[in-house]
């Protein structure tokens, strides 16, 4: 092939990539793919009843424990509602679960029992949303709910089940979390974009492998964020899959940003500590994969057990990387002033501005994970 028809491919590419993104961009920002409820939705609401395994109690008069948490494997809390005597067409459920096994039953007939062959299968229950369609005439049944947990400090209270007709609660849903779906679905297509970019265009121009790096993180930010709030329901079902996706993408972000810094870092030693960083942050993602694979230790309990190494490569992260954008600074404002070359002021401008994005980003996974360290995660009842 020659350099010309090597540059109609990468053209045409280009062109076909742009014209990708902005299409489906137009079709999300549109809200074609929306509609508005027809029916009254229910955020069911009734008195707790807790139940406790008294078998792994130290005693068998032991008082049931009425904390947000279980003590122990196998504590269980059985939520009871009364539902609406409104005759809705296609009812359904929507509830959530966080690492407990769920169970639900209409009059006494269970309807879904989830979470004992994930656990078996994979060492942990993957938490996430639910639907449940329930039958057309359980209007005014009784619904019991029942969470048992799979481990100690496993919450037993981790939101507030919607009731209503199906279709509405797919399209309040999606309502809810428009905002999350366009950001998550726009920075995926970014980041392909980007990443595509510079395969195309590094062989003729001698494009820096910033630009793939960049790339790469806007994509994983993009994923991370779907799974984080639950919007990758949309696009799947599996628990599981949404749980492996936002713990791998979650271990990636430290050894992907130390590696981006180093790039742009020219100092020796700044160099080098972004490298020890990368190492780290790797080890420590094939510590946690390694463990999960031979089942030693769950994902999830590795997860949290990683937050305390996620914090301290992320605050080293964080500040050097602020001392490298105040140099990078003060230097810009030097071409500034010096009235010299307008081409070098041009890309320290555009390096500027991918380090100001990335260490904002570094921030964001930082007070992301301290949120889940300390247990102060906003939004505390889920709806």
């Amino acid at each position: 092939m020659t350099a010309k028809q090597l540059n109609r491919v990468r053209t045409t590419a280009l062109v076909l990539l742009i014209f990708l993104f902005l299409l489906i961009c137009v079709y999300v920002l549109s809200g074609a793919w929306q509609r508005g409820a027809r029916y009254p939705l229910y955020r069911l609401s009734s008195p707790h009843e807790i139940g406790m395994n008294y078998e792994e109690q130290t005693g068998e008069n032991s008082t049931p424990s009425l904390s947000r948490y279980a003590n122990f494997k196998g504590d269980f809390r059985e939520q009871r509602y009364l539902l609406p005597e409104d005759d809705i067409p296609a009812p359904a459920l929507r509830v959530y679960t966080a690492d407990a096994i769920l169970d639900v039953f209409l009059d006494g007939k269970e309807l879904l029992s989830y979470g004992t062959p994930q656990l078996e299968a994979y060492s942990f229950v993957p938490g996430g949303y639910h639907l449940v369609t329930l039958p057309e005439d359980s209007a005014g049944s009784e619904l019991t709910i029942r969470y048992t947990a799979t481990a100690g400090h496993t919450e037993l209270f981790p939101g507030t089940p919607l009731y209503g007709n199906l279709q509405d609660i797919v399209s309040f849903w999606v309502s809810e979390t428009r905002i999350v779906v366009y950001a998550g679905i726009f920075l995926c297509l970014f980041g392909f974009l980007l990443t595509s970019l510079w395969f195309l265009m590094r062989q003729s121009s001698g494009e820096d492998p910033q630009m793939f790096f960049a790339g790469l993180i806007a994509f994983l930010t993009g994923l991370y964020t779907l799974c984080r709030h639950d919007a990758l329901f949309f696009f799947t079902n599996s628990c599981t899959l949404r749980t492996y996706i936002e713990s791998f993408t979650q271990l990636l972000f430290p050894v992907l940003i130390a590696l981006f810094l180093r790039l742009l870092a020219h100092d020796l030693i700044e160099q080098r500590l972004f490298f020890f960083c990368a190492m780290i942050a790797a080890a420590l993602a094939v510590i946690v994969v390694m463990l999960q694979f031979l089942r030693i230790v769950p994902l999830t309990t590795g997860m949290r057990a990683a937050r305390i190494g996620f914090i301290g490569v992320n605050l080293v992260l964080f500040v050097a990387g602020v001392r490298i954008l105040r140099r990078w600074f003060l230097q810009f404002r030097r071409l500034r002033a010096s009235a010299l070359q307008d081409a070098p002021t041009a890309g320290h401008t555009g390096n500027l501005l991918l380090l100001s994005g990335i260490l904002f980003l570094t921030l964001a996974m930082l007070a992301d994970v301290l949120f889940e360290f300390f247990d102060i995660t906003p939004g505390e009842d889920r709806i």
